[in-house]
C-alpha cells in the first residue's frame, strides 16, 4: 500500500508521513542568538548633545570549556540508542504510521552522557558584560540604537543576536521638546514688556539676546530659527520657541507704590486699545439684551 501511494504521488510528503524521507539528524545545527532589549534612561543634556554611557547586562554566551558542545572536555556526544541516531520514533497503528521526535534525545539523534560541569550540558553560560554605548545628538524617548552582534550568543558557533537600546529621556526644568523643536518660557520684567528692550534666553549654543518690542503681551512667542535639536536622519536643526512670561512686580515698598500710582493715574484709555475694544463689544451685547427684554 505504501508503494502504491509512492508511485501515485512521487514520494515527498508521503515519504515523510511514512517515515522514509528522514535520515539521521546528527549534531545540532548552529543557531543564531536571541536579540535583546535594554531600556536606558538618559538626561535631557545627553539626548541633545550626545554622550557615552557604559551599561552592564547579563548575556548568554557559548561555554568556553566545552566550546558549546555541552560535553565534558575530552568527551563527545553518543548516538541515541532509543532511536538509533535517527532523532525520530515511528509507531504503527493499523494502516497509519506516526512519526514523532525521539523523547530520549529530543530529536537530535545524540545524547550527552557526560555533561559539562561548567554549563551543565546546555553549552551556554550566563555572564555579565560591560558595553560602551555612544549616544548620538538628537535621540528622544523611544529612539532605538542597534548594536549588531551584542545580543545573546549563538549556540554551536552560531552568530550572536543584536542588542537594541531604547532611550528614555528625563524631563528638563527649562526646555520642553516636540520633535526637533524646543520650547521654553522666559520671565520678562513688566517694564521691559511695556517699554521694550533686550532679554537673554538660554539655548543649546549658550545665551542668546532677544529684542522685546514695546507693548509685548504675556504669552507672546518668539522663534529662534536653527536653535533646536539635531535631526537624527538629516542632521538639520529645529527651532527654539520662546514664550514671554511677563513678571508683575511684587513686594513694592512705600515709595515704589507711590510712583506706581502716579504712573497708573497718568494712563489713559488709549493706552489700553484691546480693553477699549472689548468694552465696546460688551456694550453692544448688553444693549441688544436690553432691547430684547424691553
Amino acid at each position: 500500500m505504501q508503494d502504491i501511494f509512492g508511485d501515485l504521488f512521487g514520494g515527498g510528503m508521503f515519504d515523510d508521513f511514512f517515515g522514509r524521507g528522514r535520515g539521521k539528524r546528527g549534531a545540532p545545527r548552529a543557531t543564531r542568538g536571541a536579540d535583546l532589549r535594554f531600556d536606558l534612561e538618559i538626561s535631557f543634556e545627553e539626548s541633545v548633545f550626545g554622550g557615552e554611557r557604559e551599561i552592564t547586562l547579563p548575556i548568554s554566551q557559548e561555554c568556553d570549556q566545552c566550546k558549546g558542545s555541552g560535553c565534558e572536555p575530552g568527551r563527545n556526544r553518543e548516538t541515541c540508542r532509543h532511536c538509533g541516531g535517527q532523532g525520530v520514533i515511528i509507531s504503527a497503528s493499523g494502516f497509519f504510521r506516526v512519526q514523532q521526535d525521539c523523547p530520549s534525545c529530543g530529536g537530535r539523534g545524540e545524547i550527552i552522557t557526560h555533561p559539562c560541569r561548567n554549563c551543565r550540558g546546555s553549552g551556554m553560560v550566563k555572564s555579565r558584560q560591560k558595553l560602551s554605548i555612544k549616544i548620538p545628538p538628537g535621540v528622544e524617548t523611544g529612539s532605538r540604537l542597534r548594536l549588531g552582534g551584542k545580543g545573546e550568543g549563538g549556540s554551536q558557533r552560531g552568530p550572536a543576536g543584536d542588542l537594541y537600546v531604547v532611550m528614555h529621556v528625563q524631563p528638563h526644568n527649562i526646555f520642553q521638546r516636540e520633535g526637533v523643536d524646543l520650547f521654553c518660557d522666559i520671565p520678562v520684567p513688566f517694564e521691559t514688556a511695556v517699554m521694550g528692550g533686550d532679554v537673554e534666553t538660554p539655548t543649546l549654543d549658550g545665551w542668546a539676546r532677544l529684542r522685546i518690542a514695546p507693548g509685548t503681551e504675556n504669552g507672546s512667542i518668539l522663534r529662534l530659527s536653527g536653535k533646536g535639536v539635531y535631526d537624527l536622519n538629516t542632521h538639520e536643526r529645529g527651532d527654539l520657541h520662546v514664550r514671554i512670561a511677563v513678571q508683575i512686580p511684587k513686594n513694592l515698598s512705600g515709595p515704589q507704590r507711590k510712583k506706581m500710582k502716579e504712573y497708573v493715574d497718568s494712563l489713559e484709555e488709549a493706552n489700553y486699545p484691546e480693553r477699549a475694544q472689548f468694552r465696546k463689544k460688551a456694550e453692544e451685547f448688553i444693549k441688544y439684551r436690553e432691547q430684547k427684554k424691553g
